[in-house]
């Protein structure tokens, strides 16, 4: 995957990107400035479809969707209204030598009564706008925050059942009602997904974290004081997770994983 510019025109691949030619464009541009906003909109459609209205006033050169899927609405050698009144190093007018990128977030949001939240505009808003990812990609992490709103999503996180159990503790002692949710995922197939740290620690503390849920699970005390937990399946394949139940939990195996080369670690 290469990205270019041709004639004005962002390609990948040697191809060009999506084209939506807004009618918000000025003179000719020789740009020296590049300009990173978020759309404060949840969706790239949207964004896409203001800045293309001769009401708004607005546009910029590109428009990327959560999934890095880039839509160019004004050709690089003209100006696009984005900056607004700006300022950069005494320079006024940043529009006339900048390229303006909008990125799909819904920006700020605001947690309401009920444990959701609401965009800037009032609409309830997809916490996986606020992370910049595409909802498919953490699907099991939106089903935790449906499931057990505030949670605190542990992910095979290197903890042990004493420090997470010390956590919850502290959040009891503070008056709040600790909400935990575990993701649980193939651990080599974990492992896979661009980790870089030694296969040996990874391994341990992906069991060190099981462990620690198991514990919790176990502490009827906690529980009764308020203890929330919630268990995932994440290993059936994107955007394909499900509740799991303490049972089945307690039934993963927890598998070996070996390097190369130098023997097993964790079991």
């Amino acid at each position: 995957m290469a990205f270019a510019v041709k004639n004005h025109v962002l390609h990948l691949d040697d191809k060009p990107v999506a084209q939506k030619p807004t009618p918000n464009v000025g003179g000719v541009l020789k740009p020296s400035l590049l300009i990173m906003h978020y759309t404060a909109a949840q969706s790239a459609k949207g964004a896409i479809s203001w800045l293309c209205n001769p009401n708004a006033k607005a546009s910029a050169h590109l428009v990327v969707d959560l999934d890095g899927a880039a839509t160019q609405l004004a050709p690089f050698n003209r100006v696009a209204w984005h900056a607004g009144k700006s300022v950069w190093k005494r320079r006024s007018n940043c529009n006339a030598f900048s390229i303006g990128i909008e990125l799909t977030n819904a920006g700020p949001l605001t947690k309401l009564a009920n444990g959701k939240f609401a965009d800037a505009y009032g609409n309830r808003a997809n916490m996986l706008s606020a992370l910049g990812r595409p909802a498919e990609a953490l699907s099991s992490f939106e089903r935790a925050i449906e499931l057990n709103p505030n949670a605190a999503v542990i992910d095979g996180a290197p903890l042990n059942a004493a420090d997470i159990t010390q956590s919850v503790s502290d959040a009891l002692a503070a008056g709040k009602v600790p909400n935990v949710v575990y993701v649980y995922r193939d651990p080599i197939e974990a492992f896979s997904a661009n980790r870089t740290v030694p296969i040996n620690s990874f391994a341990e503390s992906y069991v060190d974290s099981q462990q620690a849920v198991k514990a919790l699970l176990e502490n009827q005390a906690l529980q009764k004081e308020g203890l929330r937990v919630t268990l995932l399946d994440n290993s059936r394949g994107l955007g394909n997770a499900i509740p799991m139940t303490p049972e089945t939990f307690n039934a993963v195996p927890r598998r070996s994983i070996r390097r190369k080369g130098s023997g097993k670690c964790g079991d």
